[in-house]
């Protein structure tokens, strides 16, 4: 995920769901149970790693960055998070709405409806 402000490794950080267990074993950090909790991400991971050395390398996720009106860089994947996080209460809905309508799509593989030439063949004058 991109969160710069964590400080990891080319502005990178993993998230996770603070859990009841995670609660138990380090009481004193203050997150509460259900609390998504961010983590700078300080090198490579071990399966990033085996990923890209064994040429699979487009399995490793990605942030998906876009930039704002403004210019800012934000990451898809945390809007979307903060997002549902408050839905449908929430001040921004947009992309919780486009995406409850995804699987209404019927999307289906393109199909070429034209020939492999779009222009017609030339022939010179006689």
């Amino acid at each position: 995920m991109h969160a710069p402000e964590f400080k990891g490794r080319d502005g990178v950080a993993l998230w996770s769901v603070w859990s009841e267990k995670d609660a138990k074993r380090e009481p004193e950090s203050g997150h509460l149970a259900g609390q998504i909790v961010y983590t700078p991400l300080i090198g490579k991971l071990k399966q990033h790693r085996q990923l890209a050395e064994s040429g699979r390398g487009h399995r490793i996720v990605r942030a998906i960055k876009r930039r704002n009106e403004d210019g800012s860089v934000y990451d898809l994947t945390r809007e979307w998070m903060n997002e549902a996080l408050f839905y449908p209460f929430a001040p921004k809905r947009d992309l919780i709405d486009a995406s409850s309508r995804i699987y209404d799509m019927n999307a289906s593989a393109p199909v070429q409806n034209e020939g492999r030439l779009a222009e017609p063949k030339s022939y010179a004058d006689s």
